[in-house]
């Protein structure tokens, strides 16, 4: 069952979403203030994504820049 079954049958709270402010594509974001350990950057602060249509494609971009490019279209609260 997708994520977004899941949603729509309330086992699982909402997940919030954002648009690319770009392409107008819609994502989950599954975690804000993750922390990047990766060399260079670590201790950076990310924003772990995936699109709504596609839950096992995952991406990690830094925090600042995701909030630059992506609109939030729901609270954490659902």
């Amino acid at each position: 069952m997708s994520l977004k079954d899941q949603e729509e049958m309330e086992l699982i709270p909402r997940v919030p979403r954002a648009r690319h402010n770009k392409t107008g594509n819609i994502y989950f974001i599954l975690k804000v203030g993750a922390i990047d350990c990766t060399n260079e950057r670590d201790g950076t602060s990310v924003v772990i994504y995936c699109p709504d249509n596609d839950e096992n494609t995952i991406y990690v971009r830094e925090e600042v820049e995701f909030f630059e490019k992506f609109s939030e279209m729901d609270s954490w609260g659902g």
